[in-house]
């Protein structure tokens, strides 16, 4: 038992250690959490998103593309203001949408498209008027091609509302890492 009690006694010294060195070390380094940027603290975490601009063919894409931006904003620690009360302000605009086939089934007929969507986005200091961040992005999504026009243009309504989900999430992602 003595044995014991003294091999623990030994490891107190290097746990003490190794929890001083752990806790400095990454607040040292300049680690921060994810979603958290030095930049966009405080009052700054005021931003405005106004309705996005849609320069696509696809029509009323815009509307719940902005629903989705405010959600993730909101969901992660901002708040969202209308335009003039806010320390920042992030436009964002549809370059381009589209829909291409991209499998094909035994009888040459297309089993499967893609939804693509290009965006550009810019950060402002609405005190300033000055552009903090711009970056054009794009993501796409499949879904599975029908002969029922109905289901077809739901299954595209579904991909395309996974599209602006995925994309609003990486506008967030993106702006924080490079900001």
């Amino acid at each position: 038992m003595n044995r014991i009690c003294r091999y623990i006694r030994s490891l107190v010294p290097l746990c003490l250690a190794l929890l001083f060195c752990g806790g400095v070390g990454p607040a040292g380094c300049g680690y921060r959490p994810t979603g958290v940027s030095e930049h966009l603290s405080g009052p700054t975490r005021d931003i405005a998103i106004p309705v996005v601009a849609n320069n696509s063919y696809k029509p009323y894409i815009e509307t719940r593309f902005t629903n989705n931006l405010i959600d993730e904003f909101a969901g992660r620690g901002f708040r969202v203001v209308p335009g003039g009360g806010a320390s920042h302000s992030l436009q964002v605009t549809i370059v381009s949408y589209g829909s291409v086939p991209v499998a094909y089934n035994a009888l040459d007929q297309v089993s499967i498209y893609r939804a693509v969507m290009t965006v550009e986005v810019v950060l402002r200091d609405t005190a300033r008027g000055v552009v903090l961040w711009k970056k054009q992005m794009d993501w796409g999504e499949e879904y599975p091609a029908s002969d029922d026009i109905a289901l077809q243009t739901n299954n595209e309504d579904t991909a395309i509302n996974e599209v602006e989900h995925r994309l609003a999430q990486q506008i967030h992602q993106n702006m924080i890492q490079d900001f």
